[in-house]
């Protein structure tokens, strides 16, 4: 009787839960970071899934069009959804947009996650008068973790870093090592796990570093002048009481 009232209990709680599941399948999510030349960041991650019921095509419809248009709303339909690369700070200027895919299926869609990073996700060191090297931060890699806790890329999850155009990198010397390098673009598609490590340097112009030492050198000067001032204005006041006591002779 016992077993038969506890399986009983299971059932109700089974079917009180069930309306509230949501059933997905994910296809894949690609976190695009495009870093700027001072290792800020702006994200793109976009998220392409499969609405396995009928219910989750309706529920998707009625976020789309008349929900709140928050990332806490969202991840109440979409638990996968969440900043993959950021910091302790809350990302800036966030926006959330969701299509069907129709092309595909009429039960595929898309929603993409936009956001700029808080705070630079490379920390710099000079290595030179006028270079630069930036290395990424690991702990702003919201990726899960596994036991040990390396950052891990799923079998469905790809990560994409833009880097600057001036950047000068080796990528075969990125760990991981990345699935397809293009240009200043670096592809990481999963499965893939690791302590991630990977670096670029910038080298500043020699025009630059000229233009900039003679911009501190006037500065400099000009914010002297109050002290030589009184100096000045004693040797011309000086000047003039030679010039004049000249005259007279």
């Amino acid at each position: 009787m016992k077993a038969l009232s506890f399986l009983l209990c299971a059932l109700v709680a089974l079917i009180a839960i069930s309306p509230g599941l949501k059933a997905f399948t994910e296809i894949s999510t690609v976190m695009r970071v495009e870093v700027q030349p001072d290792a800020w960041a702006h994200v793109k991650e976009t998220y392409v899934v499969r609405l396995d019921q009928a219910d989750d095509v309706e529920t998707f419809e009625s976020l789309r069009k008349y929900g709140q248009n928050t990332l806490i709303s969202w991840r109440n339909f979409l638990p996968i959804l969440r900043y993959h690369i950021a910091s302790s700070l809350t990302p800036n200027n966030t926006t959330i947009s969701a299509r069907r895919l129709f092309e595909v299926s009429s039960r595929t869609a898309e929603i993409e996650l936009d956001y700029d990073v808080a705070e630079p996700i490379f920390s710099s060191e000079k290595v030179g008068s006028r270079t630069k090297r930036f290395s990424l931060q690991n702990p702003f890699l919201n990726f899960q973790r596994t036991a040990s806790g390396e950052a891990l890329l799923s079998g469905s999850q790809s990560f994409i870093l833009v880097l600057p155009p001036v950047a000068s990198f080796d990528p075969s010397k990125f760990i991981p090592s990345p699935t397809q390098s293009d240009g200043s673009t670096v592809r990481w598609s999963g499965p893939a796990s690791g302590v991630w490590r990977i670096s670029y340097e910038i080298e500043k112009p020699l025009g630059d570093e000229v233009s900039e030492y003679f911009s501190t050198l006037y500065a400099q000067g000009v914010s002297a002048i109050p002290a030589f001032l009184p100096l000045g204005l004693v040797a011309l006041l000086a000047a003039f009481l030679f010039s004049r006591f000249a005259k007279n002779r």
